[in-house]
């Protein structure tokens, strides 16, 4: 497949559903690496009927189509910024499974553009829980629908 940008990002949008609604809000994470981000936003997004966006998707997206994480990060990052406002734009409320801190300011722009509400929840676990559930993920990565490649590296970080 030859890469496009704007293919990528449209098999991507194309996957949500869309579900307008008043008020729109997003949930996000202050989180490092192996701390339940993921299994915190499943549950929510569950519970509350919402979408759940999450950037190693994109990532295994690219992976699964032949193309190198590392030199498409930047086009990621892109199309998760695109992504929010897209969600945003058609009024649909959704969870961010990312540690925002990355994105603080950019998140905060996009969210008053769209008169949204963020809210943020800390999650915390120990340095051993964590590189535990870390390790556990690696040996499973691929085989289910958890789309993290975080690793003990980018736990140190």
């Amino acid at each position: 497949m030859k890469y496009s940008y704007k293919k990528m990002l449209k098999k991507v949008l194309d996957e949500i559903p869309l579900n307008s609604k008043e008020p729109v809000y997003g949930i996000s994470f202050i989180a490092g690496p192996g701390c339940g981000k993921s299994t915190i936003a499943n549950i929510l997004g569950a519970k509350l009927g919402i979408t759940v966006c999450t950037n190693d998707k994109i990532r295994r997206l690219y992976g699964e189509l032949g193309f190198d994480n590392k030199k498409h990060e930047e086009d990621i990052k892109r199309i998760a910024d695109e992504r929010t406002h897209y969600l945003l734009a058609n009024k649909t409320s959704h969870i961010i499974d990312v540690n925002i801190m990355f994105a603080w300011e950019q998140a905060i722009n996009n969210f008053k553009k769209y008169n949204a509400k963020l809210f943020l929840i800390e999650l915390t676990c120990s340095k051993e829980e964590a590189l535990k559930r870390i390790n556990l993920r690696k040996k499973s990565f691929g085989n289910n629908n958890d789309y993290s490649r975080a690793t003990e590296e980018d736990y140190y970080r």
